[in-house]
């Protein structure tokens, strides 16, 4: 039996602390309308550490650990990134993640831009607000209540202008306010 079970197993690759690393997206939740639209993979992160025989502790980014992606991955779901050959190449700017220094875990207190609000939709008793980051993809939209976008009532303002029909959350604004800030997009805070 042991020998069936040997002919269709591989052994893992070793990954070494900080070499940089593709993530398989095979069990990460996105926000495309359809799985076929989402990345194959994302990275490339680095490897903080081995953990076990077979998985892996990669630096990922402090907005996927408010998504509540483990950061532990099991070998099979990391494949080695290998920087492209040619200069004419064409590939996204990788996620910029710090190089890891000590195992302890720090968190990151950054804001994040808001470049727009792109939809709404009810969530149990409340409305919550589809964000979209300035530089970042798809991949990285939150949906979001209302009172985390004090910062960006304006993109939620715009967003019901050019939405009527969308679902309004409670207390959400109906016009746009002119101020010192309404040129920059605004925080998110949690």
């Amino acid at each position: 039996m042991k020998e069936q079970y040997d002919k269709h197993v591989r052994d893992a690759i070793p990954y070494a602390r900080n070499q940089l690393v593709w993530l398989s997206a095979k069990n990460i939740k996105s926000v495309q309308p359809s799985k076929k639209l989402t990345h194959l993979c994302y990275g490339p992160f680095r490897v903080v550490k081995k953990i076990g025989a077979t998985s892996y502790k990669i630096a990922i980014p402090p907005y996927w650990k408010e998504k509540r992606v483990h950061d532990v991955f099991h070998a099979d779901l990391l494949r080695p990134y290998v920087a492209p050959y040619f200069k004419n190449q064409v590939i996204e700017e990788p996620i910029k993640v710090p190089d890891v220094v000590e195992d302890n875990d720090q968190e990151d207190t950054e804001d994040y831009d808001v470049e727009r609000v792109s939809d709404s939709k009810k969530w149990g008793r409340t409305v919550r607000y589809l964000v979209e980051y300035t530089g970042y993809g798809r991949e990285f939209d939150e949906w979001k209540p209302l009172g985390a976008l004090k910062d960006c009532l304006n993109k939620v303002a715009e967003f019901h202008i050019a939405n009527p029909d969308k679902p309004r959350a409670k207390g959400a604004p109906t016009e746009i306010v002119e101020d010192d800030d309404s040129e920059r997009g605004g925080n998110v805070t949690d």
